[in-house]
């Protein structure tokens, strides 16, 4: 008997409590129900990641975990998704409540018309890079430039706000704060909102979270590049700041990256220093690639769609057998031909246009002058 009254408290125990975390899940708001699964997927990998940012990340760099690991697990992906989705749904009313206003709508096309302006010049440049000649003569190339990157650029700037509008949520309550002598009574949350103190804390959390994993994520993908050229420059503009992306360099001048045993051999302490650099050097290289993959696959597509499909294969002007031609003017062309052994890797020469027509034009000028 007394085993069956022991049995039937345990289950009234496990029922009281289920009853419990039921109505404790329906009292939450959607928003709160996703910053609650995103805190439950990253608990496992907390300790891992609170020692990595105050400790040494050299000691994370074998390690499974989903914030330090170079590929990325399922579970990444999950907690960003359970954190943008709570966050578009707590700040998605805000958002239309902001577009409906004269001054919201000012500072929308403003945004994305730098962005869209920006982004016309990068592709001018991109293509320069690339022929060594003006982007005017390659319209179509131009065009499939922006269709590539702009996509990308107004996503990633849009992910950017979404995440800073949640960190500048304090300075906005603290302007509230002192607004309130002055007669100004406005609320983030409806007086209904359960655990606004906790909540606010969370997801100031998850978004510093979402931030790092936001890094990691582009620089994985190459992406980084590319943002740290639209970064560096906003910041330049406003401010004497050089901001990229970087890897600490190693300095030999430092006396404490130098062992304190160096002093009494010499000989180690080169054979550690040399050491030291050539890993540095080799993680530099190593990184430098990582950034610029995007950017470099892109200006790959963009030389192979100038190759294949905007370059001409006969022109008025003489071109070498096996090469394709662009026009430049009436006295100068754009010479291309594939490298060998090269996959899509292309050489561009200027060369002046040699053509029947122009050989008589200088004919007749020159019996003009004699």
């Amino acid at each position: 008997m007394q085993v069956l009254a022991n049995i039937k408290s345990a289950s009234t125990t496990i029922k009281n409590l289920a009853s419990k975390v039921v109505n404790f899940w329906q009292s939450l708001t959607l928003p709160q129900r996703f910053y609650l699964i995103a805190f439950l997927i990253f608990s496992p990998e907390m300790p891992d990641f609170i020692s990595g940012l105050f400790g040494d990340h050299d000691a994370h760099k074998n390690s499974k975990s989903i914030i330090w690991a170079d590929s990325f697990s399922a579970s990444t992906y999950l907690l960003t998704l359970a954190i943008l989705v709570g966050l578009i749904c707590e700040l998605w009313p805000r958002i239309i409540k902001f577009w409906a206003s004269i001054v919201g709508k000012t500072v929308t096309f403003i945004f994305y018309a730098f962005l869209a302006n920006y982004a016309l010049a990068y592709a001018s440049g991109t293509i320069n890079e690339i022929t060594g000649v003006s982007a005017e003569h390659f319209p179509y190339t131009h065009n499939l430039s922006l269709i590539l990157s702009v996509p990308t650029w107004f996503m990633l700037s849009t992910f950017m706000v979404l995440v800073l509008i949640p960190l500048l949520q304090p300075i906005y309550m603290a302007f509230l704060l002192l607004m309130r002598p002055f007669g100004l009574h406005t609320r983030w949350h409806s007086p209904e909102y359960r655990f606004p103190v906790i909540t606010s804390v969370l997801r100031m959390f998850l978004c510093t979270l979402l931030a790092a994993l936001f890094y990691f994520i582009t620089l994985s993908s190459g992406v980084a590049g590319s943002m740290n050229t639209i970064f560096s420059t906003l910041v330049s503009n406003f401010t004497p700041v050089k901001v990229t992306y970087g890897i600490r360099k190693f300095n030999q001048e430092q006396p404490s990256d130098i062992d304190s045993s160096a002093i009494s051999n010499p000989e180690k302490s080169k054979t550690t220093l040399n050491s030291d650099s050539d890993e540095v050097d080799k993680e530099l290289k190593l990184y430098n690639e990582r950034v610029n993959s995007y950017d470099n696959r892109i200006k790959q597509i963009l030389a192979y769609f100038i190759y294949e499909l905007e370059a001409d294969s006969y022109s008025r002007c003489q071109v070498t057998s096996g090469r394709r031609v662009v026009e430049l003017n009436d006295y100068d062309i754009l010479e291309i031909w594939p490298v060998e052994g090269k996959e899509k890797a292309y050489h561009f020469e200027v060369k002046p246009c040699i053509s029947p027509g122009i050989e008589l034009h200088l004919s007749s000028q020159a019996k003009a002058l004699y």
